[in-house]
């Protein structure tokens, strides 16, 4: 608690100091105008109109002169310095985000695509509770995939061909008929969806690969391997 009550201290110490220096800054400003307001007024005055030639506008130079002032404001070693508090505040909110996330996680269901070439895999959903808890149903004859885009947004989608059930709690549980597709991911899934491809779902338990499952939807056409059964009765 003190280091962080220290930290909230310097921030507010470096936001006074700015504050102080731009009043200061107003006030200078403000005599220097009331300074040279004071001349006496000439009573008649010529005036000629000279043409006035427009200069091309440098972009990089209005750039500079815009944020130039930003290094009279703040110093280099006080933007050092936020950076370097907003770094370890993204740190700490990173591994609290994933102890909650371990806590309450207990599997995960992701939908891997691929070939002989590579794979895509797509989060689906998670659970809350240990794999043995729960038995998927598939009808192989009704899964079929289609790619859904849209200008900022992508997904996959499937018939209701696939059903989830906790069998501690003699509860069927909605399977997700669509995951999200990442933009990188869009080009390498449109070419595995277009040739011959498989399909299986991972079952992680909790966060550590090495504890999976799989289960087969399909494989690839000329694959010679008898497919086995790896986990719960399908029909």
């Amino acid at each position: 608690m003190g280091w962080l009550v220290s930290a909230v201290a310097l921030v507010l110490a470096i936001l006074l100091r700015i504050k102080l220096r731009s009043l200061i800054m107003l006030l200078l400003a403000r005599n220097f105008h009331t300074a040279t307001g004071a001349s006496i007024p000439k009573i008649i005055s010529l005036t000629t109109v000279a043409p006035v030639t427009e200069s091309p506008i440098n972009i990089l130079t209005e750039w500079i002169r815009h944020v130039g002032h930003v290094s009279n404001v703040l110093p280099v070693e006080v933007l050092i310095l936020l950076c370097l508090i907003f770094w370890i505040l993204f740190i700490l909110g990173h591994k609290i985000y994933l102890s909650h996330r371990r806590e309450i996680i207990k599997t995960q269901l992701i939908l891997e695509i691929g070939n002989e070439h590579g794979n895509v895999l797509l989060p689906v959903m998670n659970l809350p509770h240990t794999a043995r808890y729960y038995r998927l149903i598939i009808n192989r004859s009704e899964i079929n995939f289609i790619l859904m885009k849209s200008k900022f947004s992508a997904s996959l989608r499937w018939d209701k061909c696939i059903s989830i059930s906790n069998t501690a709690l003699n509860l069927v549980l909605p399977f997700p008929g669509r995951v999200p597709v990442l933009y990188w991911q869009l080009g390498q899934l449109s070419k595995l969806l277009r040739g011959h491809h498989y399909a299986l779902i991972q079952i992680v338990t909790g966060f550590e690969l090495s504890d999976m499952e799989v289960v087969v939807l399909f494989i690839l056409p000329d694959g010679k391997r008898q497919q086995q059964q790896l986990y719960p009765v399908f029909k």
